[in-house]
């Protein structure tokens, strides 16, 4: 019954959208940055989302969970607070925790490490300004990665500053703080943020603490950008839950048995302490030469007393990338090329203890490894008329590792170079009668093991693992009606993987990965927004948006011993997901949102036999702003799962025992005060 009201008010929404008769142009122009085109997203040959400031708004919790999920063929988890799982078209199957098979810059520098590993949820949601997704392998330009890339921007706000404090159930708190100073050609910014919780389930508790410095100037031809972020981050692991436990007591971490022991008894966490730092300096010698080199160094102190081991790693590692981009103007015609090449190293120690009631005992494994990827690439774009847009990119990806364990009596480097991959990408994009935007892209990607898949918690080395590869089909379709108060995108793609990755668990609780042979994935998204009532000139009466994801992911050729998993869903997918919402601004400064998020029944294991239950989520949020002066102080309160769901979000997929199932908060509210000047 839910679901049925919430697509009839839907294609309500749809209908009044194209019925409006007096919307002027309101939606804002949004300019995309993917594959280094500056360019309105209307005109782009590929597909692309964004998220900025309006889109954080529309959510009350701090979290940047339900933002990313508002985007077709993005989902994200959280499986306990702080413990984030992201994913694009797919990828969260390689994802115990954290981000893999994804590409991340932060201003266009490299936040994925060497090994192929994001700390994302470092990252405070008031850091981030904008978000763009581009979905599918961006292997021409970005390198390894099928499921796609995230360019991540924090641009100054020309504010003097900010403060906000937040709070809410299950022991939720934030605050914030923030100044920029401008003089001339330099800026400066510092932020510090603190969010803690104390979790819906038992031993959930999180606490993340981050200082933030961002510069920026300018001279002449000259332009620097530098950044430097330090975080704290602590979290409790409570462990899955069987079908049966689920449904007893979903407040409960995960239980003892007769050979292993609880999350608790083992006080199972995360410790994370990054610091991570980066430059770019851009030279433009001419209106028609750019050249920009960026640098970036990290050090991550991670520990983790799991059930079964206490894991520590300690991960320097250091990244640089630089491009040259030519550019000429004809008219009507416009000329792009650039090459460049991007390199990154990770040094890692790695070592795992027998894990007693949280200390550390006898040391099992003691491992260092070496991570190091390189990237040529060139990319050329032709423009003709504002109506055909041309694009052809390359890249030559190298990419090897080196593992040796000093508990053997005698320690030597296991090297590994995997053959190098070529990855090509076509992509053309036809505009017809300024409303009709129609694209086709054809691209190759590939993504190598990570340094966690290769040497996983289990402390196996797993030299064998091939890198992921396949081919991706692509055709696009934009619509936007003369007023520009409507805008609708929607694509299908097929992509045909091959060695896919997938995890294991072992008897003992261990995780480990294999590859399952070859996937064929294939899907449609939707994407749309509207001006429904216009309002003021700087901002919409009433909006709605949504979005649409449908995938038809299979297991082709997946066979393990005697186990032939050929022709099921492949694990962790929705077969679809639809978020939907209204944005409603109210005359006196009120503010209102309502969104709704349907997930569909997801498959748990590689044979299919278990699904978790498919949900539907209600979330609003309330603001009201009072300006005084130059000051601006926005009250607000939210509500998140206001029907009371009962689900799971985050699942442990194949996990022995079947314990799968991770519980979400049921209805939870967050209230909170930010301030601006």
């Amino acid at each position: 019954m839910k679901k049925t009201f919430f697509c009839v008010l839907l294609l309500s929404f749809f209908y009044h959208a194209f019925a409006q008769k007096d919307s002027v142009k309101l939606l804002e122009h949004i300019e995309v940055r993917a594959f280094n085109l500056l360019q309105p997203a209307f005109s782009l040959p590929a597909t692309v989302s964004v998220i900025n400031e309006e889109t954080k708004a529309r959510f009350g919790v701090p979290s940047l969970v339900p933002v990313m999920n508002a985007v077709a063929g993005v989902r994200m988890e959280e499986r306990t607070p702080g413990s984030y799982r992201l994913s694009i078209r797919g990828s969260l199957l390689r994802s115990p925790f954290g981000v893999r098979n994804i590409k991340m810059y932060w201003n266009g520098l490299p936040f994925t490490d060497a090994g192929g590993n994001t700390y994302f949820n470092l990252i405070d949601r008031n850091s981030l300004s904008g978000m763009e997704v581009l979905k599918g392998p961006g292997g021409s330009l970005y390198g390894s990665g099928t499921g796609g890339v995230v360019l991540m921007e924090d641009k100054m706000r020309n504010e003097s500053g900010y403060a906000t404090v937040t709070g809410g159930s299950y022991g939720s708190f934030s605050i914030g703080a923030g100044k920029e100073f401008h003089k001339g050609n330099h800026g400066f910014k510092v932020m510090a943020q603190h969010r803690q919780a104390d979790g819906y389930r038992e031993h959930s508790r999180m606490r993340r603490t981050n200082i933030q410095l961002q510069g920026v100037h300018e001279q002449g031809k000259w332009k620097t950008n530098w950044l430097l972020l330090a975080s704290d981050m602590y979290y409790q692991t409570p462990g899955g839950l069987t079908s049966a436990q689920f449904e007893a007591n979903p407040k409960a971490a995960r239980p003892a048995t007769a050979v292993v022991p609880g999350a608790v008894e083992q006080d199972a966490g995360i410790y994370n302490k990054t610091v991570f730092a980066g430059a770019a300096v851009r030279y433009a010698p001419s209106a028609e030469w750019e050249h920009q080199l960026g640098l970036t160094t990290a050090y991550t102190n991670f520990r983790n007393p799991f059930i079964t081991n206490f894991e520590e790693r300690e991960e320097p590692g250091f990244t640089g990338r630089y491009q040259s981009v030519f550019k000429r103007s004809a008219g009507e015609t416009v000329m792009q090329l650039e090459g460049g090449a991007e390199y990154g190293y990770l040094a890692a120690q790695v070592a795992n203890f027998e894990n007693n009631s949280g200390e550390k005992g006898t040391m099992m494994y003691d491992d260092r490894l070496r991570t190091w990827y390189l990237f040529p690439f060139v990319q050329g774009v032709f423009q003709w008329r504002k109506n055909w847009n041309l694009q052809a990119g390359l890249s030559y990806n190298f990419q090897g590792y080196g593992v040796k364990r000093l508990t053997e009596t005698d320690p030597r480097f296991q090297t590994k170079n995997n053959d190098p991959q070529l990855l090509p990408r076509l992509s053309i994009q036809r505009s017809i009668a300024s409303q009709w935007s129609l694209y086709a892209v054809l691209g190759k990607g590939f993504s190598a093991p990570s340094t966690a898949e290769v040497r996983p918690s289990d402390g196996s080395l797993r030299m064998e693992l091939q890198p992921e590869y396949g081919w991706n089909r692509e055709l696009g379709i934009r619509f936007r009606n003369r007023k520009e108060n409507v805008r609708i995108a929607a694509n299908v793609f097929r992509f045909g993987l091959q060695e896919t990755i997938v995890r294991r668990i072992a008897a003992n609780g261990g995780e480990y990965f294999v590859n399952a042979g070859e996937t064929k994935q294939q899907g449609l998204e939707l994407e749309w927004d509207a001006v429904l009532v216009k309002g003021s000139a700087e901002r919409n009466a009433l909006n709605w948006w949504g979005s649409v994801s449908w995938y038809d992911f299979r297991f082709l050729d997946y066979k393990t011993g005697n186990d032939d998993f050929s022709g099921n869903k492949v694990t962790g997918i929705p077969a679809h997901t639809i978020s939907s919402g209204v944005n409603l601004n109210v005359p006196g400064q009120w503010r209102f949102f309502l969104n709704g998020y349907h997930c569909a029944a997801i498959p748990l294991n590689d044979a299919g036999n278990e699904r978790a239950a498919p949900y539907f989520l209600v979330q609003a949020r309330l603001e009201k702003t009072l300006p005084i002066k130059r000051t601006d102080i926005v009250f607000f309160v939210s509500g998140d799962n206001l029907l009371d769901e009962k689900y799971s979000l985050g699942n442990d997929l194949n996990a022995v025992g079947r314990r799968y199932y991770n519980a979400a908060p049921r209805r939870s509210i967050e209230t909170g005060v930010h301030v601006t000047w």
